[in-house]
């Protein structure tokens, strides 16, 4: 989506302008923003560029003109929007139904800002080192840390605030890009402000860099243009005035910081290496102003200083941007691992848990297997609370970790195999060393299937995730229900563990299970995937409702005799969202159209 963003700012400048094709092209950029793949940055960038088209629009003295102009652009923005309902239904509605979300929402300030001590990577990308090399010991996320616009570029920005014209365009984008820095770090102020927002309460600031070097980049092209332009010697020197004010703003944070931080640099053997490339910023930051001095004596005139200058910007970018996140093959960051691809060829489908950090989450999907945890921040509300009988919540990584393997809920969960560092204690009872790995694998004598047929139910509400943790019931027998089931719908005893009856997947894909089951009896079929709006069930062809069970699982009522069940996901917001996407098109399609007709119609002599 940050590809997108320049083309959406382009196209509201046009919008708000009233130029050809200008708020079809504002919808699409819109909606290819939000199409791009991830919430938090496509949320941020739209704001962004939702920000800009009605602030360009809205610049004008004529009332009558300023409305039209909006309307101009907020009516494109929302058929971007719409554009892309195909997928931003599906997602809303993943959203409020996710534990993330609801911690979020209720959490008061929202918690996830960059700490103060990472701003320096503002200035010098490698102050905290670099992943690559190993040497990273910043507190976030390797590319969470770093909002590096380039020093060449912020020394511009601040020419174009400081520009003799004051364009209200470059004043704009360089307070934006302020208060999305102050957002990142979470001053008290902007925090306060951003956690009264339904959606960006909860949304991962460090997400937001994107904002902040988008607007320095443009406020720098306004100080390029403010270069550019036929300069008295009175606009030289504000601009050098300018250029010398951010050079040693620069140049003394960034002494402050190796100062402050010197023991941190110590510790973590980084000394060498931040302060080459702390040099590295002072030297462009001195580069930078002796361009800015040349102009401003005339030794330099207007193209050989903007050559000066992008020079320096592409010195930079090639220079602090070779290698700082190389691209690697894909067998480096995730190598043969011989106990993984062991798993590859086992019948399931089944789940996995890594422990202590033996297997990281949603590592496994890589190696084509299923574990039992996620790592996406939000996680479905219900799944999440079962998984909290077995694991431990991680409220700073926002994940579930496994420290012990003595719990029931592992069972229920289909999980058939566990990877732990040596040190880890299990129950030979309940998981058996496999033979011929380097590192410990165990699998589980207890697993659970994962399709299974049960004859009998507990209402337990708002007690099912403690009977399930003490092992109250027999899952074997029994199921937990949030509600009565109908009569006919209600299991029959079997006379016998043995007699209960079987269940077998005949297929498995993420959006389709089939299932054949055999039992004298009613039963209920309990399959130990995720319950989710949108899951239909159907016996032998007919229609049959899904009931949430043992939590977070899918249950349906059986009766006696053979049955092919079909579980397939067909949510009413993606038909919903792909209506809407196909109906804005369709209206952006018809106003480009009738646009175009009436510009030939106004071209024409006499029209």
């Amino acid at each position: 989506m940050p590809p997108w963003l320049p083309w959406m700012l382009h196209a509201a400048t046009r919008a708000a302008d009233g130029r050809r094709f200008g708020p079809a092209g504002l919808a699409v950029a819109t909606a290819l923003v939000l199409l791009g793949g991830h919430p938090h940055t496509g949320l941020f960038c739209v704001a962004l560029g939702a920000a800009w088209a009605v602030a360009a629009a809205a610049a004008t003295a004529d009332r009558g003109l300023r409305v039209r102009r909006i309307t101009a652009v907020v009516v494109p923005l929302a058929l971007g929007a719409a554009l892309a309902a195909i997928q931003i239904l599906p997602f809303v509605e993943y959203l409020f139904l996710s534990r993330g979300y609801a911690w979020r929402q209720f959490s008061g300030l929202n918690p996830l800002a960059a700490p103060a001590s990472t701003l320096i990577t503002a200035l010098v990308p490698r102050f905290l080192g670099e992943h690559y090399a190993d040497t990273y010991a910043g507190p976030l996320n390797y590319l969470e840390q770093t909002m590096y616009a380039g020093i060449p570029v912020l020394v511009l920005a601040v020419v174009g605030v400081a520009a003799p014209r004051r364009d209200w365009r470059a004043l704009f984008f360089a307070a934006t890009g302020v208060l999305a820095t102050l957002a990142v770090y979470g001053a008290p102020g902007v925090l306060h402000v951003i956690s009264a927002l339904p959606l960006v309460r909860g949304a991962t600031l460090t997400r937001i860099p994107i904002v902040a070097i988008t607007c320095a980049i443009v406020a720098a092209a306004f100080g390029v243009e403010a270069l550019a332009v036929r300069a008295s010697d009175p606009d030289r020197r504000r601009a050098l005035v300018a250029g010398t004010g951010a050079a040693l703003a620069i140049a003394a944070a960034i002494l402050a910081a190796l100062t402050l931080q010197r023991s941190f640099l110590l510790r973590s053997m980084l000394s060498v290496e931040t302060w080459r490339w702390s040099l590295w910023a002072l030297l462009l930051a001195a580069a930078t102003w002796l361009a800015l001095a040349a102009f401003a004596r005339r030794h330099l005139e207007r193209r050989p200083v903007i050559g000066a200058l992008t020079a320096l910007i592409a010195l930079d970018l090639f220079v602090a941007g070779a290698g700082f996140h190389r691209l690697q093959p894909a067998d480096r960051v995730y190598p043969a691992v011989a106990e993984l691809t062991r798993l590859r060829g086992e019948p399931g489908p089944f789940r996995v848990v890594g422990a202590k950090g033996a297997l990281m989450p949603n590592s496994a999907l890589v190696y084509g297997l299923q574990d039992v945890r996620a790592y996406d921040g939000l996680g479905v509300a219900w799944y999440a609370d079962l998984l909290d009988a077995a694991l431990a919540w991680a409220q700073a990584h926002q994940q579930h970790e496994l420290h012990a393997a003595d719990s029931r809920v592992l069972d229920l969960l289909g999980v058939r195999y566990l990877l732990a560092p040596p040190e880890f204690a299990v129950d030979p009872a309940h998981w058996e060393r496999m033979t011929g790995t380097t590192a410990p694998l165990y699998r589980n004598r207890r697993e659970r299937p994962r399709a299974s047929l049960v004859d009998g139910y507990i209402v337990a509400g708002d007690n099912a995730r403690r009977a399930l943790r003490d092992g109250a019931i027999d899952v074997s027998r029994d199921v937990l229900l949030d509600a009565d089931p109908a009569p006919a719908n209600r299991p029959e005893r079997a006379a016998s563990p043995d007699a209960v009856g079987t269940a077998r997947i005949a297929s498995y894909d993420h959006e389709r299970v089939a299932i054949d089951t055999d039992a004298t009896g009613r039963r209920l079929l309990v399959l130990s995937d995720t319950w989710f709006p949108g899951w239909r069930a159907t016996v032998d062809g007919t229609p049959t409702p899904i009931a949430r069970a043992n939590v977070a699982f899918r249950a349906v009522a059986l009766p006696a005799g053979r049955h092919h069940v079909v579980f397939d996901y067909a949510p009413a917001s993606f038909r919903i969202g792909a209506a809407i996407s196909a109906a804005a098109l369709l209206v952006v399609v018809g106003w480009t159209v009738l646009a175009e007709r009436r510009r030939r119609d106004d071209a024409r002599p006499g029209g």
